[in-house]
């Protein structure tokens, strides 16, 4: 797993989380610190977030003592714009087995308007704002396996963006799951977060032209799952 952690602190302070993927799901973790955040060097942009994600990617593809086709990334809010530009990607789009994102948004204007709840702010062009992470457009470009997360609490970013991520996802295996009760920042302490994550896990199908296709236990036959679920 490619870790993108939020905006807000640093890989540190996702420790915790990062320690029950390891431990409950029994994966490796690369944690990315972005340029500018904890003691990375550099300002932050976005196109330069993008760069870092890159990155990541291609330094895991460059490993000798992992298994390649097993790549999956993972984003938490702001690190959810950033995974879901990376999947998007026409050149990684055959990299990475799997997405999962939580907590994350359709895009900054969105947001702007969601939080300064400016009506003005929908005739504003979309060049007026520093920051875009157009989420949303990217989602119908992304056909890896995902997998959208998001607390029913989440106070920041509406839930119903979740929603509408996941069904402009271009991919044909995907799940929706709502956990009741969580947070923005606290979704990944729920009871049932990481045996979601797990049980979507392995419903994904091998990457393109890898050996083992993905059987339906039902029919024996290759199938691909679309899934809509709530915790």
């Amino acid at each position: 797993m490619i870790f993108f952690h939020g905006n807000a602190g640093n890989m540190g302070q996702r420790l915790s989380n990062v320690s029950g993927f390891y431990h409950k799901l029994n994966i490796n973790i690369l944690m990315v610190e972005y340029r500018g955040y904890g003691l990375s060097e550099g300002s932050p942009s976005e196109r330069g977030l993008y760069v870092d994600a890159q990155s990541a990617l291609d330094y895991i593809m460059h490993r000798t003592d992992i298994d390649v086709s097993k790549i999956m990334i993972f984003g938490r809010s702001l690190g959810g714009a950033i995974a879901i530009d990376l999947a998007s990607r026409l050149e990684y789009r055959n990299k990475i087995w799997a997405l999962v994102v939580e907590n994350t948004f359709t895009s900054i204007p969105d947001m702007a308007q969601v939080i300064l709840k400016w009506k003005c702010l929908n005739w504003l062009p979309p060049c007026c704002h520093k920051n875009k992470y157009f989420s949303l457009k990217k989602m119908a470009h992304v056909m890896t396996p995902t997998l959208v997360i998001c607390g029913s609490n989440d106070a920041l970013v509406p839930p119903a963006m979740a929603k509408e991520l996941y069904l402009r996802c271009g991919a044909v295996c995907k799940k929706l799951v709502v956990m009741p009760g969580g947070g923005h920042d606290d979704t990944w302490t729920c009871r049932d977060y990481y045996s979601s994550v797990q049980q979507f896990l392995v419903n994904v199908p091998p990457l393109p032209g890898e050996i083992g296709p993905f059987f339906d236990d039902d029919t024996n036959s290759t199938k691909r799952h679309t899934i809509v679920h709530t915790v």
